[in-house]
């Protein structure tokens, strides 16, 4: 029988436990015995790998058996290539973002929602075929820890800009009469968010 535990899948190992023994005679009388055990089949499963056997003696409720053990590791491979690697590089994208030109907001903004969406449309797809538990598996963790990070950097970027915006100053018009009819070359004061006098020097 294998009680699967899938905390740590796609790199998880799981035992299968297998039991033997005569139900009909004590062991007084049958006494089983194992030299060497082998697997005769495919070890290279759907999902799984045989990669070993142990076996030992049994005595239960007097009587002689058997006790074999199978470990199968996980392939993770596919996960590798289709979901670890494609989701560091969409975060490694939405990182990269921090060093575009702080006035080019909407480029910033844009390339880190756009990575954001493809990962939860990412995490959609392999959610679909990863088997179905009631508590987080070890490539659950990762899609939201990159999902959450993907977040945290859009909300970073859009704080940054509202900073800029509240440090920009605020041109009002001017408060010296004639400013619409100055001559070129003159010189205009106006006043910032803040109060303080702005000298402009109109071309």
């Amino acid at each position: 029988m294998c009680t699967f535990d899938l905390t740590l899948y796609p790199f998880d190992s799981q035992h299968c436990q297998m039991v033997f023994y005569v139900g009909a005679y004590t062991q007084q009388y049958v006494v089983t015995s194992l030299k060497n055990v082998t697997f005769s089949g495919n070890r290279q499963l759907l999902e799984y790998r045989v990669t070993s056997l142990k076996h030992q003696p049994l005595l239960y409720q007097n009587k002689s058996g058997q006790h074999i053990e199978i470990e199968l590791a996980n392939l993770y491979g596919y996960y590798i290539s289709g979901a670890y690697v494609p989701t560091m590089l969409l975060v490694i994208i939405s990182y990269l973002t921090f060093y575009f030109s702080l006035d080019d907001f909407t480029n910033r903004v844009m390339v880190s929602l756009t990575s954001l969406l493809v990962l939860a449309a990412l995490f959609s797809q392999i959610a679909s075929g990863l088997p179905k538990t009631a508590y987080l598996k070890l490539i659950d963790v990762w899609f939201i820890f990159c999902i959450m990070s993907d977040f945290v950097m859009v909300s970073v970027l859009v704080i940054i800009n509202s900073y800029m915006q509240v440090q920009m100053p605020i041109k009002v018009t001017p408060l010296i009469s004639g400013v619409h009819g100055a001559k070129r070359g003159s010189q205009v004061y106006k006043t910032d968010k803040t109060g303080c006098t702005i000298f402009e020097h109109l071309p």
